[in-house]
């Protein structure tokens, strides 16, 4: 049984984790940089090589692909897809789940409750979107970005045409949002998700910055959920097909609202401080699928 990471580094917490974990369930593994492959088609073959020697006997592929080999990291795991390979999740999957706004339509169009979003490019007329946003400050984020990057604040009209400015120039587009305040009781929830199931659900906070993630200084502990966050995660993984993912979740004096559906959440802090063992269930999920399928290539 053989199964290959895709990741750019070995040394990275979760790619070194699930490393681990699958030899434990004795399972062999590669770690492969996606941006150190070449691949495509030859006759009626799909073949990848790394570090120029071909890729042969794979039998299931976990892709741990960040935003510095995005795209190309992508048409790798597309092109061991097409030679029949399983993975974890799948390219297309992966593609629909990383673009903010694009997530943010699907879970709309699905009844789902998100905060109030706007799709921006230019500051012409943008005070009527803040307005119908309840004011400053609003939340400004990037349509691509992971671990709290790319998420900024604007607490005056200067500081958003700023912001805007400066994103279109460098050619990225901008999502604007209604703020919210954290507080122990209306805090930042994140559920994991493996083969349709809740594994582990954490709430994350943080005392030094607005954003909560643990990259940006949070802090993550593992609780409880109740049957309304329960269901509403499920139901937004089921709008995008992962076999593993994360939702988080803002609780508002609203209800709760869905902030960022993750495809490749890390690994590090959940085990290290919400003790949620995400690379042993990701092991023993990826042992099963093995059982019920053989060497494709």
């Amino acid at each position: 049984m053989n199964t290959v990471i895709l990741s750019k580094s070995p040394y990275i917490y979760s790619t070194n984790a699930l490393e681990k974990a699958l030899k434990l369930e004795g399972i062999n593994v590669t770690v492969i940089n996606p941006l150190e492959c070449n691949a495509g088609r030859y006759i009626d073959n799909y073949i990848v090589t790394f570090k120029g020697k071909t890729l042969e006997n794979i039998d299931f592929v976990i892709p741990r692909i960040g935003s510095a080999s995005h795209y190309y990291g992508i048409y790798i795991l597309e092109i061991l897809e097409k030679a029949g390979i399983k993975t974890l999740n799948t390219s297309q999957n992966l593609l629909k789940s990383r673009d903010k706004y694009q997530v943010y339509n699907t879970l709309l169009n699905n009844n789902l409750p998100i905060p109030e979003s706007f799709l921006v490019k230019t500051s012409e007329g943008i005070e009527k979107l803040v307005e119908k946003l309840n004011g400053f400050p609003v939340i400004a984020k990037l349509t691509r970005g992971s671990q709290g990057k790319g998420i900024m604040i604007a607490d005056s009209l200067n500081a958003l045409n700023g912001i805007i400015d400066t994103i279109s120039l460098l050619g990225e587009d901008l999502i604007i949002q209604e703020y919210f305040e954290t507080t122990p009781e209306y805090s930042d929830i994140r559920v994991y998700i493996l083969d349709n199931k809740i594994i582990g659900s954490a709430r994350r906070q943080n005392l030094i910055d607005f954003r909560s993630n643990t990259h940006c200084g949070g802090y993550i502990q593992q609780i409880e959920i109740d049957n309304t966050i329960s269901e509403l995660a499920l139901r937004a993984n089921n709008c995008f097909n992962l076999s593993f993912c994360c939702i988080d979740f803002l609780i508002t004096n609203e209800g709760p609202k869905i902030l960022e559906l993750n495809s490749t959440p890390g690994f590090e802090k959940a085990e290290k401080q919400a003790l949620i063992p995400l690379s042993k269930y990701v092991s023993q999920y990826v042992k099963k699928q093995l059982c019920l399928t053989g060497t494709t290539i």
